[in-house]
């Protein structure tokens, strides 16, 4: 057997065993994710997990743009927090917001062309996100305590204050 029949024979016998699957979708099924109101913690990891965000002026856009686009979608931010391998957010959908999934899908695209416009190459976010459906009020402090503490959790600074990408802007509808 010659190399090119070995090669066509173990591709055929890959194709006939291997099974593609669907990826998995994080979201529940049958949730309605542009209630008004819902609050939601989402994560957002880099590419790999690699820490996309060391650029100062990147960073700075990807903050204005998380603004920008949260208002067009119709979200309000109640906390953030961009850290150099993942965003943090704590969102609330306002009235006749648009489904969470394209808000976060539309950040990341429009993110992404400034990550290339400021040097980077390739991918800046991993495949979906994360998010978990805040349930009681109660919550929402504890919540936004843990995105805010992040960056002295982690080590990246003794102090909040010394931590520019981080911020609450707007408060929760209850």
């Amino acid at each position: 057997m010659n190399p090119k029949q070995l090669v066509k024979m173990v591709m055929q016998n890959w194709k006939d065993y291997k099974t593609f699957r669907r990826r998995r979708s994080l979201r529940l099924p049958d949730f309605d994710y542009s209630q008004p109101y819902r609050c939601y913690h989402v994560i957002i990891g880099t590419y790999k997990g690699k820490k996309l965000f060391k650029n100062p002026a990147l960073n700075d856009t990807v903050i204005t743009t998380l603004r920008t686009v949260a208002q067009r979608y119709g979200y309000g931010i109640i906390a953030f927090c961009l850290m150099p391998d993942h965003l943090h957010v704590l969102v609330q959908a306002k009235e006749n917001c648009q489904s969470l999934e394209r808000f976060i899908g539309a950040l990341k695209s429009v993110t992404t062309r400034h990550y290339w416009r400021h040097g980077g190459q390739g991918k800046l976010w991993q495949r979906g996100f994360y998010e978990h459906i805040v349930r009681r009020d109660e919550d929402l402090a504890t919540i936004s305590d843990y995105i805010m503490t992040n960056p002295v959790r982690s080590g990246l600074v003794e102090e909040l204050e010394e931590y520019p990408w981080l911020g609450q802007w707007d408060e929760p509808i209850v």
